[in-house]
């Protein structure tokens, strides 16, 4: 079989045409290492290789899937046919219009390393041992989990319009949660890195910054049911773009699935508040030079002085909307299907820092880490505090528990009034710290 994964895509895409209106294939050769940790000690290690192929076909519209492994000539040949077979038994769609036509992209540097590529089992057991040492220097009971993981990919993609493209990506992620228990109370907190590069990987001081900072979450209690002044710390804020943005794909507002349909050209946010979508950061762990359907990236301005200037399209949504067609097709692997995500988003800093945030409040909220996850038709967002202090007097006073979230997400976007200039960074984003004016929190009486 031949090793050349683009030459595989495009022979495919030869036995496809002339049979079917349009198609494209998907080829992708994949190893991954994992290993995982448990109670302080190694649990798990796994390397894994993966490689195959997939084919969308479409006939008057209607799609059809097919994925196969490994790659070998009979495989290709029962992808094409699944594919064709599928499409012409699929209901018309007269939304789609066009597979994209193949345009010139700029070539993003960083994100592939040959030695992330070169990495063995051994070499992430001892990153993790580093890590559990690094939280046992600080508290020699802490109970440490956790893991890292490592993949390198080489992945093709060729259409019926003529695109033929080739890329090569590495990753690196690693990730730890420390539990400490004084008393009788338990506390605990979590931290992460993540980088493409090898050079940009820094997890060693994860074990011990997150157990430096789960030993404040002792005495945890309510806060008081009320509404607060709260101020969503580097990771909170990176929790809110994501909804965000999730609410802003274009197949979801198309099926009026979305809080943001119908707000193109609104004004959805405080007037303050503008995001970049950057996809062409050097090392950046969503950067590419083209989408997964092979559309070139560009930057592209999603929120501009609080009004929301476009949603994220693929070619199909933006077929159906008649509308450009923004690159943010998706592919998580050659089994799975197209979506649509953005890429690096990015906050445009503000004039306070983090800590200023907090002086400035007389009695509010400080949420470290939480997870916001809004009903995708109303915006409306209930649920627990996961890491958060209550702050009187510009001062961190207990950490919280038990304490809940209600809000709607328009509404914290209006609300929104302060922009740290300081900010965690991870390669390819930013995150700042946001303040809002006032959100409901339920604890208490």
């Amino acid at each position: 079989m031949e090793k050349d994964l683009l030459s595989l895509a495009l022979k495919a895409v030869e036995k496809l045409r002339g049979r079917i209106e349009q198609a494209d294939v998907f080829v992708e050769r994949r190893k991954e290492i994992n290993i995982g940790w448990e109670k302080s000690s190694l649990k798990q290690v796994s390397v894994g290789y993966d490689e195959g192929i997939s084919a969308r076909a479409f006939h008057k519209g209607g799609r059809g899937f097919a994925s196969a492994s490994p790659l070998s000539e009979e495989n290709i040949n029962k992808v094409v046919e699944a594919a064709i077979s599928l499409a012409r038994a699929a209901q018309p769609d007269p939304h789609f219009k066009s597979l994209p036509s193949p345009e010139e992209g700029r070539k993003v540097k960083g994100l592939y390393d040959e030695k992330v590529a070169d990495l063995s089992p051994q070499d992430l057991a001892i990153w993790g041992e580093e890590i559990i040492e690094g939280a046992k220097q600080v508290d020699e009971n802490a109970i440490v989990s956790g893991g890292i993981s490592a993949y390198s990919m080489d992945y093709a993609l060729a259409n019926t319009e003529r695109i033929g493209i080739e890329d090569r990506r590495t990753g690196l992620y690693a990730y730890v949660m420390v539990v400490l228990s004084k008393s009788g109370e338990v506390a605990s907190f979590f931290d992460f890195d993540e980088a493409r590069r090898l050079k940009d990987f820094q997890p060693l001081d994860i074990g011990e910054k997150a157990c430096l900072q789960a030993r404040e979450f002792f005495g945890a209690r309510q806060a008081p049911t009320g509404s607060y002044p709260v101020v969503f710390s580097y990771l909170g804020s990176g929790s809110i773009l994501q909804a965000v943005a999730s609410a802003a794909a274009a197949e979801e507002v198309q099926r009026k699935r979305s809080y943001l349909a119908d707000k193109k050209g609104q004004k959805i946010a405080w007037e303050g508040l503008s995001v970049l979508d950057l996809p062409l950061i050097e090392g950046g762990m969503s950067s590419s030079s083209y989408d997964g359907e092979g559309v070139p990236h560009k930057e592209l301005t999603f929120i501009e002085d609080g009004v929301l200037k476009t949603y994220f399209h693929n070619s199909y949504t933006a077929g159906k909307g008649n509308e450009e067609n923004t690159g943010h097709a998706v592919r998580g692997s050659y089994r799975g299907g197209v979506g649509i995500a953005p890429t690096n988003l990015q906050i445009k800093l503000g004039d306070w820092t983090l800590e200023e945030m907090i002086e400035d409040m007389k009695y509010g909220i400080l949420i470290l880490s939480t997870s916001i996850q809004p009903n995708p038709v109303s915006g409306d967002v209930s649920g627990p505090i996961d890491f958060g202090f209550m702050v009187e007097k510009g001062e961190k006073t207990y950490p919280l528990k038990n304490t809940m979230l209600g809000f709607n997400m328009i509404e914290l976007l209006e609300n929104i009034d302060a922009i740290s200039r300081d900010f965690r960074e991870e390669p390819g984003v930013k995150m700042p710290a946001l303040r809002v004016k006032n959100l409901r929190i339920g604890g208490g009486r």
